[in-house]
């Protein structure tokens, strides 16, 4: 995932004044405002992307965020997953009973049999 950069996505350069700035989102809110293009994705672009590179650039808050986080609204929030197969994280009984089961063996079951085999090895 690339990170957000406003200079990019409005195709303009680094040192772009403001008025480049304004001449590159209107020339692309030509071509995706959704008055302009009924395509729903063309829309969804707009919105999500194009509207706002030219808030971060031209809001003075926005842009310090940007700077300072990487992201106009500020810092964002951390999400750390884990890989799981997707029978454990099935929302359904199968997936729930699959998982408890082998979680009943793998933690009982197993170390129970593991202790009995010991035991009888010796004669009492």
């Amino acid at each position: 995932m690339a990170p957000f950069d406003p200079y990019n996505t409005l195709g303009v350069p680094h040192n772009a004044g403001e008025a480049q700035i304004k001449q590159a989102y209107r020339s692309l809110s030509l071509q995706y405002h959704p008055d302009k293009n009924p395509d729903p994705e063309a829309t969804k672009y707009f919105a999500s992307h194009i509207t706002k590179a030219y808030e971060t650039l031209t809001d003075p808050v926005k842009f310090a965020n940007w700077q300072e986080y990487g992201h106009p609204d500020g810092m964002q929030d951390y999400d750390e997953s884990v890989a799981m197969p997707k029978w454990m994280n099935a929302k359904s009984k199968a997936g729930s009973t699959l998982m408890m089961l082998s979680m009943l063996g793998l933690i009982i079951v197993l170390p129970l049999g593991l202790v009995m085999r010991h035991l009888m090895q010796y004669e009492w």
